[in-house]
């Protein structure tokens, strides 16, 4: 597959196969260290298996209309160019930033994606310098403090989360979401959007407004006061690089305005990625309070994601550093709010036995966490290392955790 800014194109000999069906919401690639041949492959997979796309916000597009001997696929932004069809969405005007915060300045406009680098698509290697009362399956999820009145942080919605448990499944495909997958401790799950796509009523759906674009539906889909919602996922990420792309004061217009009738519901932050660097992931976020401090903030969503190569031991320890440098920050921002971990894998995140080990040693610490009220490791599906219609060696222990 050749991957370039904002694009990647992938030939399959596939003559026959039905239309895939498109997805609202798609997973990504967060490997980075894939090769051009592995890639191709894991398209290849993600097209056999139920015809999950392995990009989120792309659609499948056949080359002419019955034939399906080719395929291509168009990530994110690229609407309109190079054959993919629609017009690209117009990004807003960016309001001005305040100078007390530099990263908000610094970061790219609305949903301009950054030039996507030929060695990988997803988030970068995590730096190093980053290092950072198990309920029952029937026990309710961890309460939270009442909303602190720290000017650090806003909130006039909920406390808590209503309804499902600790452990959470992120999904494409909800067809892939039974059996096994309800018979354990897993009792909510999310999408990346604000549709279930028919997820078993025996799971708390979590909706999430995944960008600007998103608000308007958003706002018209009316959820329940008793619903957990999710705001933007990864602002600090290019488009091309699996996030939205929005400065801090960006984010904060459009997170007002898509919870702005949801005031009596839990509300998360915008979720932010682990990247260390200068105006990503906690860097951006707390730049985003700097700017937002009258946002509505009931808990703070965050995503890590392990560095290929390292063993599960080594990538286990860095996660269990930075859930401490995590919850000290958020102490420091948001003060007597909950995390959710919405995303969080050892790479490579298709290796099941990998995350069997990675996950058996970080879900207690996470338990146990008096910080931490919830938990979805990536993912349910072929793109993830949990399992897709049944769970993996590492599903197993999602579930049973």
């Amino acid at each position: 597959m050749k991957v370039s800014t904002g694009i990647a194109i992938a030939t399959l000999a596939a003559t026959g196969l039905a239309q895939p069906a498109r997805h609202e919401r798609h997973a990504r690639f967060h490997e980075s260290k894939r090769t051009e041949a592995d890639k191709f492959e894991m398209v290849k997979r993600a097209f056999e298996a139920d015809n999950v796309l392995a990009k989120r916000c792309g659609e499948w597009v056949p080359p002419a209309p019955g034939k399906y001997d080719t395929f291509q696929v168009c990530w994110g932004t690229c609407a309109g160019q190079n054959g993919c069809p629609g017009a690209a969405p117009a990004a807003p005007a960016a309001p001005a930033t305040p100078a007390a915060s530099p990263a908000a300045a610094a970061s790219p406009a609305a949903d301009t994606p950054a030039p996507v680098q030929d060695k990988h698509v997803g988030p970068p290697q995590q730096q190093q310098q980053q290092q950072q009362a198990k309920p029952s399956s029937s026990t309710p999820a961890k309460q939270s403090s009442a909303p602190s009145s720290s000017s650090s942080g806003s909130s006039s919605g909920s406390s808590s989360a209503s309804g499902g448990g600790f452990v959470g499944l992120a999904y494409n495909d909800a067809g892939l979401i039974s059996g096994d997958w309800l018979g354990g401790n897993a009792k909510w799950a999310y999408n990346w959007g604000y549709t279930s796509g028919g997820l078993s009523s025996q799971l708390q759906y979590v909706p999430m407004c995944h960008g600007h674009t998103d608000v308007p539906g958003f706002k018209a889909a009316g959820f329940s006061k008793d619903t957990p919602l999710l705001s933007l996922n990864e602002p600090d990420k290019a488009a091309g690089d699996g996030g939205v792309s929005l400065n801090p004061s960006q984010a904060c217009d459009a997170h007002k305005d898509a919870f702005s009738k949801y005031s009596g519901n839990y509300v998360s932050s915008p979720a932010v990625s682990s990247d260390g660097a200068a105006g990503k992931g906690l860097d951006w976020l707390t730049s985003f309070q700097s700017v937002c401090k009258d946002a509505q903030v009931d808990f703070v969503a965050l995503h890590w994601y392990g560095n290929a190569g390292d063993s599960a031991d080594t990538q286990a320890s860095a996660f269990k550093t930075y859930i401490q440098t995590a919850t000290d920050k958020v102490n420091t921002l948001y003060p007597g709010k909950k995390i959710w971990f919405t995303e969080f894998a050892a790479a490579p995140i298709t290796n099941a036995t990998l995350n069997q080990e990675f996950l058996s040693s970080v879900l207690p610490v996470l338990q146990s966490s008096k910080m931490v009220e919830r938990a979805a490791p990536f993912m349910v599906g072929p793109l993830g290392a949990l399992g897709s219609n049944t769970p993996s060696a590492a599903g197993k222990v999602l579930i049973a955790a």
